[in-house]
């Protein structure tokens, strides 16, 4: 009898002790290629132009024919930006290049910090020329 109680009881304290999924936890993934190639929205776009001055939502004041356009990372590393939707006069239209470091993502030279990435968005910070001059961005996947 003891044979078999033994056994059970091991099997029950592993599955008692087992992780519960978490509901509504954020989706976690690596920061790869692979995974930012896609279509993205800006979604967000804040501006402190010192360390003493407060946060200025930007994306607030861009217009319609802005808040639809398209930014594409592709895989040959090249981006498009795209006036998609409701289209600006002139166009927004124009391409670069992009690359991803550790925790950076580097967009025409312009290299920003990533600050969260789950596989449906990304945001990031750009450090101005002055001291505490930061940009924050996030893009959303489409």
């Amino acid at each position: 009898m003891k044979k078999i109680i033994l056994p059970i009881a091991l099997l029950m304290s592993v599955i008692s002790c087992q992780k519960e999924p978490v509901k509504n936890e954020p989706k976690k993934c690596d920061l790869t290629s692979a995974n930012l190639i896609g279509s993205y929205k800006i979604t967000a776009n804040s501006y402190r132009k010192d360390a003493a001055s407060p946060f200025v939502d930007v994306y607030a004041s861009y217009k319609p024919c802005e808040k639809d356009d398209l930014i594409t990372f592709a895989s040959d590393n090249t981006i498009v930006f795209s006036d998609a939707g409701v289209k600006c006069s002139p166009s927004g239209d124009s391409t670069g290049t992009w690359a991803l470091g550790a925790n950076t993502i580097s967009i025409d030279k312009k290299v920003y910090a990533v600050t969260a990435y789950d596989c449906t968005s990304i945001s990031g910070t750009f450090t101005g020329t002055t001291p505490g001059e930061l940009i924050t961005v996030t893009l959303t996947k489409q």
